[in-house]
């Protein structure tokens, strides 16, 4: 599944863009770090200096490229 522009978004709108060409199998797992790195295939970094969810209560968001909300999982 091609994932290029998809992001990862928390309840206050603050989001993780996914880059272009990240692609996943079904079944297959897509790691997401907050901090830097460089993504890869299966990896992907946000290069925030600060949590994107909160530990006392959030909501993590798969958002389509064209802004519409694909899955929510509150906790």
């Amino acid at each position: 599944y091609d994932l290029s522009g998809f992001a990862i978004r928390n309840r206050a709108g603050e989001e993780i863009r996914i880059p272009s060409g990240v692609r996943i199998e079904p079944g297959t797992p897509l790691l997401v770090y907050v901090g830097s790195g460089t993504s890869t295939g299966v990896a992907v970094y946000g290069g925030r200096s600060t949590p994107l969810f909160n530990n006392d209560g959030d909501c993590a968001q798969l958002i389509r490229p064209s802004g519409s909300r694909m899955y929510r999982l509150s906790y």
